[in-house]
């Protein structure tokens, strides 16, 4: 009975951490996203004095969730969203329209990629 008890409390832990990593990584995966979609206009309207404050605001939010996204997924992933944000800035500091928007669109495919690859689905189990 006691190993039953064990048993039914570490499977309500495991699935409770379950639980919060999706819900965290949805919620700061969208975030990014939505800032993505931001410095999209920005480009798009060449209005390079907003797209740094979107930048940076981009930048902030990463810092402050990247830490977490390396518990909760791989770290290749990570550095790859990194190096994308990186890749975006300086393009958009010299104002190259083009590589600019490539670099936001790449960016967005990676975090929709990691939220992808982290929800518990049959596919991501077998």
């Amino acid at each position: 009975m006691k190993q039953i008890c064990i048993l039914c409390i570490t499977l309500a832990v495991i699935i409770g951490l379950n639980i919060f990593q999706n819900t965290y990584l949805d919620r700061s995966g969208e975030n990014l996203k939505n800032i993505t979609e931001e410095i999209i206009l920005c480009i798009e309207k060449e209005n390079y004095s907003m797209l740094n404050n979107k930048i940076n605001k981009l930048e902030e939010n990463w810092e402050k969730d990247k830490s977490i996204w390396d518990v909760l997924t791989e770290h290749d992933d990570v550095e790859e969203v990194e190096s994308s944000i990186a890749s975006l800035k300086a393009y958009a500091k010299i104002q190259i329209k083009s590589e600019s928007l490539n670099e936001c669109f790449i960016l967005k495919q990676r975090i929709e990629h990691i939220l992808e690859n982290e929800k518990v689905s049959l596919s991501n189990i077998f």
